[in-house]
């Protein structure tokens, strides 16, 4: 039988971390070239990171939904979460009663309603 011990799961988990961190940056250069451009490969890799902690605690968690949350750090700013310009999506990600990926749904409805309106 097959054993995997703790350092080796350790490592395999760093590893697939990082082909989804990888993943995404590809993702975020193609779709905004310009907002990575100025953040630059290291500012890119740390907004990823921050995103993946970030999103956790709203009960984020899916690799799609967790994307979306890190495109809309690229769209509105690194901590849209707190700011109160963007109070909508603060309400939104700490509604307890919402899953992930309803929040996340709610976040790209409310954000496309507002863009027709304008």
């Amino acid at each position: 039988m097959l054993q995997i011990r703790k350092k080796q799961m350790f490592f395999f988990k760093k590893y697939m971390l990082k082909q989804y961190e990888d993943r995404i940056q590809k993702h975020l250069h193609r779709r905004f070239p310009k907002k990575c451009n100025v953040l630059g490969e290291q500012g890119v890799r740390e907004t990823i990171c921050d995103g993946i902690q970030r999103s956790e605690t709203y009960g984020v968690v899916s690799e799609s939904d967790v994307q979306r949350y890190i495109e809309w750090m690229i769209m509105l700013g690194p901590r849209f979460d707190m700011d109160s310009k963007t109070a909508w999506a603060v309400e939104i990600l700490r509604n307890k009663k919402l899953k992930g990926f309803e929040k996340m749904d709610r976040i790209d409805s409310y954000a496309i309603v507002m863009r027709s309106e304008q």
